[in-house]
């Protein structure tokens, strides 16, 4: 793969959702890698689209509180991005390790 961040060579990327953000980032530098700069199917890049797009749907984000009742909303997101980390271990393989990194705006 060619370089797509400051680091030499990526070698852990971290799954984790942010508004206006691709959902991968480099562990290292932290910074926000293309999904389209990767091998990723596009049925898997329409997956990790889709993901991203419903991130904060448990947010009023005129108040920038919590939405009464939807912590479940912020769980299942979360349940999906563990989902979605599997899915990209398994079509980018051992080179990297592949780590969810999940939403914690719900505070029980």
């Amino acid at each position: 793969m060619d370089q797509i961040c400051a680091c030499p060579q990526i070698s852990i990327i971290n799954v984790e959702a942010e508004m206006g953000a691709d959902p991968l980032w480099c562990a290292k530098c932290d910074y926000n890698l293309d999904t389209y700069d990767l091998p990723l199917t596009p049925t898997l890049q329409a997956e990790l689209t889709i993901w991203t797009n419903s991130f904060g749907s448990w947010v009023d984000w005129e108040t920038e509180q919590l939405i009464a009742g939807e912590q479940f909303t912020e769980v299942s997101h979360n349940q999906g991005g563990r989902i979605l980390a599997s899915k990209i271990q398994a079509e980018l393989g051992n080179e990297y390790q592949v780590i969810f990194i999940a939403s914690n705006m719900y505070q029980v």
